[in-house]
């Protein structure tokens, strides 16, 4: 997913709009800059860590959560961002998408 983004600036500003500046998932971001900078690094970082747990899907989506920081990172196979948030349910969302998609 080298220098992935997401699909269309309508589809980002959504994501913006509703993770940022609504939901205040994360209080240190404050651009929308720095909302991309953080979705693509944590989605295109392959570094192994302890609080990361990843597999990609049968039809080749990246699923990505980090335990310690409640961080959800959803790819599309096509190397773009479909999602980055921090889900309201923590691990038991992340639980979910392992019994739905893997």
């Amino acid at each position: 997913m080298d220098k992935c983004t997401f699909p269309l600036n309508k589809s980002f500003n959504k994501h913006y709009q509703k993770h940022v500046v609504k939901q205040k998932e994360w209080e240190n971001i404050i651009s929308q800059d720095e909302y991309l900078r953080k979705s693509q690094k944590f989605l295109n970082s392959n570094f192994e860590d302890k609080d990361i747990d990843m597999f990609i899907s049968k039809k080749g989506w990246l699923f990505k959560y980090n335990r310690r920081t409640n961080e959800f990172g959803l790819g599309h196979p096509e190397g773009t961002i479909s999602s980055y948030f921090k889900p309201k349910e923590g691990i038991n969302y992340w639980y979910e998408q392992l019994f739905t998609y893997k």
